[in-house]
């Protein structure tokens, strides 16, 4: 099956007056949200700590290319074995981080590579009071250069999510009874310095008047959020709104741009925009045979979980979608479709009405404009050759679905604030911050209920250099 290894972008255009005041280092908020900064401005000075942003440039062939990326697969070294579980399972590559392209100096190693792997399978059952290895290892490595060949996964490594629930990447353009690949979708990471925050109140912080300091290099392991402490709720949702705002402004400083906001409607909409952009020529939908592809792959699973009730569209569509499939198998799936092809495809495509919408591009037509190019995008994020053969009016069309933050605010990132309170702490060695990792459309990664991936380890652990003791928890 045609392997999902994804993207990159362009240079990011500030599209309004608000992004530009982010870049001055100044923020345009409206008066609820000046009123919430200023009652907890005490909070977020004394707590500021910083954390590196894992930032997917976007278009990905534009990206400033370094030795760290998500997915795909790891540049390592022949003589270091590729973890497994202690019952033998290979485990799957997250993602690896040069810590030469790190912005600061910190905690972290000031050379190597940091690879990460967890058993991406379908339960996730990652229990703390299990041995760490049995849900993910952290390996350091001193000598991993860019030069270093492309590692294979062992042949026996499961697929990614088991054999029944494959994870969103790929789940939608999976036939019956298909695997998905043992390996994520690749991107480049781009590390940033960013301001990070605490998720929740803490407790000498339950009241404006507590004093303030310079608490940016406080311990991870210290003041708690307290449930028990009865803190005001709505106070409580007045501080995660004047949050929401604050890592919002420190996004765009650090990565010198706005994330578009997503639309209800933005699958359509952006669907109907690429179709009708342009009818003829090199830029029109579909450019390349590999779309065409994740289109009649994404209709035959549309007709396999959801019933319509035109029997005599959804009996034939099958096999138009099959003898779509054929004919893309019989070009190389980087290719351009010619004119003719084309032709035919978008005649198809325009025909393809299953809830009787009279647009001039149903509904259903304009979405799955919208998911091959989202699965287009994601299969060549990785290759900047094939990725920057995408036309540039797709690429901005699609900037919604990529430019993170995209699910819950969420981006990944190391060091900095946890999501939560650590549950691993220990008095003897505080629980740090390792990495988190967001649920996100871009990369088709979901981990539980759109929550976070967060690896912790010790804070002398990591001092002395010693990953063995990572831990990985599913976090919401």
């Amino acid at each position: 099956m045609l392997p999902m290894i994804v993207p990159s972008s362009a240079s990011p255009v500030l599209r309004d007056d608000r992004a530009a005041g982010l870049l001055m280092g100044r923020s345009t908020y409206n008066s609820s949200q000046s009123m919430s900064e200023d009652a907890f401005e005490f909070m977020f000075r004394r707590h500021r700590r910083d954390a590196i942003l894992l930032h997917r440039s976007y278009p990905p062939h534009c990206a400033r290319r370094t030795n760290s990326k998500f997915g795909g697969l790891p540049r390592l070294p022949d003589g270091v074995e590729w973890p497994r579980t202690p019952n033998g399972t290979p485990l799957h590559f997250l993602l690896q981080i040069d810590c030469a392209d790190l912005p600061f100096r910190s905690s972290l190693p000031e050379s190597g590579v940091l690879f990460f792997f967890a058993r991406d399978d379908e339960s996730l059952d990652w229990d703390i009071d299990r041995p760490p290895e049995e849900a993910c290892r952290v390996l350091h490595v001193r000598a991993a250069p860019p030069a270093t060949p492309l590692r294979q996964p062992p042949s026996d490594i499961p697929p990614i999510g088991g054999a029944y629930r494959p994870h969103g990447g790929w789940r939608d353009t999976l036939r019956e009874g298909e695997n998905g690949p043992s390996f994520h979708v690749e991107w480049p990471i781009e590390p940033l310095a960013m301001d990070s925050w605490p998720s929740w109140l803490l407790e000498d912080d339950a009241a404006p008047g507590a004093g303030d300091r310079d608490a940016g290099l406080a311990p991870l392991s210290g003041k708690r959020r307290a449930p028990e402490l009865d803190l005001d709720p709505a106070r409580q949702r007045r501080y995660a709104d004047a949050l929401d705002q604050r890592r919002k402004d420190a996004f765009a400083r650090a990565t010198g741009m706005a994330p578009p906001d997503f639309r209800v409607d933005e699958d359509r909409q952006s669907g109907r925009t690429i179709f009708f952009h342009a009818q003829r020529g090199v830029a029109a939908y579909p450019q390349h045979w590999a779309t065409i592809r994740y289109a009649a792959r994404l209709v035959l699973r549309q007709l396999a979980v959801r019933p319509y009730a035109d029997p005599g569209l959804v009996a034939r569509l099958p096999a138009e979608a099959e003898a779509w499939l054929a004919r893309a198998a019989s070009h190389d799936l980087d290719t351009s479709v010619c004119e003719a092809d084309r032709a035919d495809f978008r005649a198809w495509l325009l025909a393809l009405r299953l809830t009787g919408d009279d647009s001039p591009l149903s509904a259903e037509a304009a979405r799955l404009v919208y998911l091959s190019m989202l699965a287009t995008i994601r299969c060549w994020a990785g290759d900047a050759e094939r990725a920057a053969r995408i036309a540039p009016e797709a690429y901005e069309t699609m900037a919604a679905a990529f430019s993170a933050p995209n699910i819950g605010g969420q981006v990944s990132y190391m060091l900095g604030h946890p999501p939560v309170v650590p549950q691993l702490d220990r008095p003897d060695d505080p629980a740090v911050c390792l990495l988190t990792l967001a649920s996100e459309q871009a990369l088709g990664w979901q981990w539980g209920d759109i929550d976070n991936c967060v690896f912790w380890v010790g804070t002398a652990a990591l001092a002395g250099g010693d990953f063995t003791g990572v831990r990985a928890a599913l976090e919401g």
